[in-house]
């Protein structure tokens, strides 16, 4: 949907706006690696939120929904072999739709 996907782009733009490093004086405190985790699930939803977004007729914020559950479940691990899957699905669906449009 070009809804989506606008705001997926404006969420990277933001997400890219991030400074590079953060103030050394914030490594010291409580708050600095929850932050980083933060940080990199924005990052694991952007990416399969922008994947999803190039699908025809898909929810990519329906699925972020179901990967917000399943990362309180089980852990990062399990939200990377979703991320993997859902790529693995995703290149094989735009092959399988090249080779359909050679044959046609």
């Amino acid at each position: 949907p070009a809804d989506a996907k606008e705001l997926i782009n404006a969420m990277w733009t933001m997400y890219e706006a991030l400074p590079d490093r953060l103030p050394s004086s914030m490594k010291s405190t409580d708050t600095y690696l929850p932050l980083l985790k933060d940080l990199d699930d924005l990052f694991v939803d952007l990416v399969c939120s922008d994947v999803l977004s190039r699908w025809p007729q898909s929810k990519p914020f329906s699925f972020l929904a179901k990967q917000r559950r399943e990362l309180g479940k089980f852990g990062a691990e399990k939200a990377t072999s979703v991320i993997l899957k859902l790529c693995k699905a995703f290149v094989a669906n735009v092959q399988r739709l090249k080779t359909k449009s050679k044959t046609s």
